[in-house]
């Protein structure tokens, strides 16, 4: 686009995007989208969070630096696709132009074929950016959004495994080994120390019927035995992942209010920005090679992990009793209390 112009009609926004060439129709779309909600929640974050959720993951690429970067023809792509009311694009034509005004306000980085959608945190510090402190917080309510829905389907499948336990029966009033023993009391007695050739021919042919039988209840003797895991368990595991998403979710919402208040400028402190990047930086590269629960799973030992937490109760009950005689120590002190 050439320029853009703003200007209001019925106490609405509205922008006028015209083409470079004079054969192209300009383009006029809803102005408010680069407004901010309450001076503190961009009207943009949802346009940003519909380019993020277009393909999360594929389509946005994450460097290790912080910066994300989306291919242009898929950001056109998705804001045709989109259904927020501030993206008024039914044609690629409509949603270039919308794409081209976010770059004009800096909400976005436009550069050849690729869209800049956040850019590391000391970057916008430095730059005329600042807009992407929203769109940081975007990408959490988009992580939040994605959260959320993962939540619902682990919930329905816990639902599914409680309902199934409840369902099963149990065939424990079939005891193969007790059924084994019988057979083999029963043959032998029906051979009573002879050889098969000894046998006549109805001797040998129940012979037969009970070892058949005898080797169907060693089968179902040694299916039992197989280790499956079982539903309680696997119900358990569910709500473990349920409260793990749980935290994520709470997590990311306190990140993305704080991005808000950064957009605003309330509370910046140099040492904290510097704080922030150095954790999302790292959260965004590997979703943080400090902790991750599976390495710590596989790195250390499960004899040393529980050796580890009772030291950690022993000291933990020293250090509480510690605190807990110095308190009434005190006490005893302030009161002036004589203790015969």
């Amino acid at each position: 686009m050439q320029n853009f112009e703003q200007f209001d009609t019925n106490d609405d926004s509205v922008v006028t995007a015209s083409p470079r060439r004079a054969t192209d129709d300009p383009v006029r779309f809803d102005g408010s989208i680069t407004e901010r909600e309450n001076d503190i929640e961009g009207n943009w974050e949802e346009i940003v969070g519909e380019l993020m959720d277009y393909d999360l993951g594929e389509a946005l690429d994450i460097g290790d630096t912080g910066d994300a970067v989306i291919d242009r023809d898929d950001a056109v792509e998705a804001l045709v696709e989109a259904d927020d009311e501030h993206i008024d694009a039914t044609t690629q034509w409509e949603a270039t132009a919308i794409l081209e005004y976010l770059g004009h306000e800096n909400i976005v980085e436009l550069e050849n074929d690729t869209v800049t959608i956040l850019r590391s945190f000391d970057d916008i510090a430095e730059t005329e950016y600042t807009a992407m402190y929203n769109n940081w917080a975007a990408m959490f309510d988009t992580c939040i959004d994605r959260i959320e829905v993962a939540e619902e389907r682990v919930e329905e499948a816990r639902q599914r495994f409680e309902n199934r336990r409840e369902e099963t029966t149990s065939s424990a009033d079939v005891n193969p080994q007790q059924r084994k023993r019988e057979l083999k009391q029963e043959i032998a007695q029906l051979v009573d120390g002879r050889s098969p050739e000894e046998l006549d021919d109805g001797e040998r042919q129940r012979v037969q019927n009970l070892r058949k039988q005898f080797y169907f209840y060693q089968s179902i003797d040694e299916i039992r035995d197989i280790d499956v895991p079982n539903v309680a368990d696997r119900v358990q595991e569910l709500a473990q992942v349920m409260e793990r998403f749980s935290v994520m979710r709470d997590v990311m919402a306190e990140r993305r209010d704080q991005f808000r208040q950064l957009a605003m400028g309330e509370a910046v402190y140099p040492e904290s920005l510097i704080e922030l990047a150095d954790q999302y930086n790292e959260f965004l590269s590997s979703m943080s090679d400090t902790f991750s629960p599976a390495d710590k799973m596989q790195d250390e030992d499960l004899g040393d992990f529980i050796e580890d937490i009772d030291a950690g109760m022993t000291d933990e009950n020293v250090e509480a009793f510690e605190e807990s005689a110095e308190a009434v120590s005190n006490e005893v002190d302030d009161e002036g209390l004589n203790v015969q």
